[in-house]
């Protein structure tokens, strides 16, 4: 929060400020995705639940920094879905969801769409533990479409190696089954599991 403050508060500055402020954008942006990482690995390992929140915070703001500054950049490098990731951990699956969307925008990748994926049936779970099976089924549907989306990327995405292709397959293929199951969608999963 308060880098950000001061990065805009700099650019109100004048036009002799602006070289400064585009010279250590990538700086800035890199300290404030790597700040993010390391705060949202120590409130995953941390069992005590007001330090995980304080990391989680922490983790927030950081990754919020860092889409603010490089917004391109931090998409490129998956940095709305590290947000997302945190915004699963605080239990705020449409904030989750809106930087989801962010990232798929601006840069596609497989990552968000299995991460897109899981919040959907997060979703799904919710709506049919209220007994709202319309809602669940469609919130089960748009994960199901998510992970489609995802495996169908990444049978095009040059930047993964063949070892983390396989990898990140595996991952979608094991949730897009998981989907399948709870949208009640047996033949499908079935069918999957023969596949794998």
């Amino acid at each position: 929060t308060e880098l950000r403050k001061s990065w805009m508060k700099a650019q109100q500055l004048g036009p002799g400020q602006k070289e400064d402020i585009t010279k250590n954008t990538p700086y800035m942006w890199l300290q404030a995705i790597n700040q993010g990482s390391v705060q949202y690995q120590k409130a995953r390992t941390i069992p005590i639940q007001s330090k995980k929140d304080a990391y989680l915070k922490e983790a927030e703001e950081a990754y919020i920094t860092a889409n603010f500054l490089w917004p391109d950049t931090s998409a490129k490098y998956n940095g709305y879905a590290y947000l997302a990731n945190v915004h699963l951990e605080q239990q705020r699956v449409d904030d989750a969801i809106k930087a989801l969307e962010r990232q798929i925008t601006l840069h596609p990748s497989s990552s968000a769409y299995s991460i897109l994926g899981r919040a959907y049936i997060l979703q799904g779970d919710e709506f049919k533990k209220a007994g709202n099976a319309d809602e669940s089924n469609r919130k089960y549907d748009q994960a199901i479409t998510s992970l489609n989306n995802g495996i169908k990327f990444l049978k095009t995405d040059v930047s993964q190696t063949d070892s983390a292709r396989t990898a990140v397959s595996a991952e979608l293929n094991q949730i897009l089954m998981n989907a399948y199951i709870a949208a009640n969608r047996l033949s499908e999963a079935e069918s999957m599991f023969k596949m794998n």
